[in-house]
């Protein structure tokens, strides 16, 4: 547990404002973030996997926009007019989902972007800022503190 939670510690605050708590099962099941009941689901084999893989954080940057920004915003007129003006997604996933996944994929895109641009290459960063210009003026026009 104390793992995980230093792991959380260190996403953007934003991403923990609606979080009530966390639930840690043995296994290999998927992670999640639930807005509805609030929480953070982690299985600790899937969780060694992607600390190994140093994907930890970035997966519950993902879940963290599930459990405390995608209720309020993928429905709002706003998102809609964003992602119908970039007309991709960041992802095929996101694609497939856009209620679902696309504002969790595009937020992962935006921190990286945003807050840890040393960490993608010049290839990368073009394609975001390509791919969900307007998702990425919608996240800055939020005023989500990092």
């Amino acid at each position: 547990v104390r793992l995980y939670a230093e792991a959380l510690g260190r996403i953007p605050p934003v991403l923990l404002s609606r979080a009530d708590r966390v639930i840690v099962h043995d296994g290999h099941g998927s992670f999640n973030g639930n807005w509805d009941d609030r929480s953070f689901l982690i299985y600790t084999k899937r969780g060694e996997d992607l600390i190994n893989a140093g994907r930890l954080e970035e997966v519950f940057v993902y879940d963290g926009a599930k459990v405390s920004l995608e209720g309020a915003h993928r429905n709002s007129q706003g998102w809609r007019e964003a992602q119908l003006k970039d007309c991709v997604h960041i992802s095929t996933w996101a694609r497939d989902n856009p209620t679902t996944v696309d504002l969790a994929d595009s937020f992962v895109a935006y921190v990286a972007l945003r807050y840890f641009p040393d960490r993608l290459d010049d290839q990368d960063r073009t394609a975001i800022l390509n791919a969900i210009p307007n998702r990425i003026a919608y996240f800055d026009e939020q005023g989500l503190e990092p």
